[in-house]
């Protein structure tokens, strides 16, 4: 087996972009390998490695040493299998277990902990869908220490396929979570969330400067608003930039791929220093 990892010297700086094709805009807050790019690649196992960093004499960071934190095993779909995050390696990690219908849909989720070799459940996530291929109910049992905490969520969708409202379990009943609104081209434009007598607790709105870029901005009721968040895609949809504008201090983050669309790095940087380094590798079948 083939790891990819002979041309991440040469990679350490490139940010990938393709084109000016009409891209698919996956718009997610946080980066992830999309299974699109797992399948076509072929990949077996990915790796995730934080590290340590330190200033030189010349006040510049170096790596000083790694730490392996989190792994995943994907299916020939490029679907996630097992996800381990290792908490506190080797002595304790978390796992997360997948299983699949044949469509290819998640349909249930198993939560473990690991602690000094002795393995406890921690919850169960139950999913279902309708006709059109909409994740529209989450059913979810978390185990504590004396009793199972037991919740519902649920999901609708307009004919476009667009999320519109979303409702979850309070004191054994469902009530409105939040409604979401979008423009003529498609684009979510706010997010309305309700206190439990029905009022608008805060509302976050959603602006676009181009194709490549989306603002957060959140507000309370009334209507005040404020930027939260920026966020910079590449011509394939992927985050390449978010800026937590609401954050003290200011947090940038910015993300890199290979050229084969998987991803590379993680530097979240914090008045002008690099704060946060992870890489990612891979392991082919």
């Amino acid at each position: 087996m083939n790891r990819i990892c002979s041309i991440v010297t040469a990679l350490l700086l490139h940010v990938c972009t393709y084109g000016q094709a009409s891209p698919t805009y996956f718009l997610s807050d946080k980066p992830a390998n999309a299974s699109m790019f797992i399948k076509k690649n072929g990949i077996k196992k990915e790796f995730v490695y934080a590290y340590t960093l330190i200033p030189n004499i010349w006040k510049k960071l170096i790596i000083k040493d790694s730490a392996l934190t989190y792994t995943c095993t994907y299916d020939s779909a490029g679907n996630p299998l097992i996800r381990q995050r290792l908490v506190n390696r080797p002595v304790s990690n978390l796992k997360d277990s997948m299983v699949y219908n044949r469509s290819g849909q998640l349909m249930h989720m198993y939560q473990f902990s690991t602690f000094r070799g002795v393995q406890q459940k921690l919850s169960i996530n139950d999913y279902s869908y309708d006709s059109a291929g909409n994740r529209t109910s989450l059913y979810c049992e978390v185990f504590l220490k004396d009793s199972v905490y037991k919740s519902l969520s649920r999901y609708v969708f307009n004919e476009k396929k667009q999320l519109i409202e979303t409702y979850f379990t309070e004191k054994d009943s469902l009530r409105l979570s939040s409604n979401l609104y979008y423009n003529e081209k498609g684009d979510l434009i706010r997010r309305d969330y309700f206190k439990s007598d029905g009022q608008i607790s805060n509302s976050q709105f959603y602006e676009y400067k181009h194709k490549r870029n989306r603002i957060v901005q959140s507000g309370s009721a009334n209507g005040k608003r404020r930027n939260s968040q920026e966020t910079e895609y590449n011509d394939q949809g992927q985050c390449v930039l978010i800026s937590a504008l609401y954050a003290n201090p200011v947090r940038v983050s910015i993300f890199k791929y290979y050229p084969n669309g998987l991803f590379f790095e993680m530097e979240a940087i914090e008045y002008g220093h690099t704060k946060e380094l992870s890489r990612h590798f891979y392991e082919t079948k």
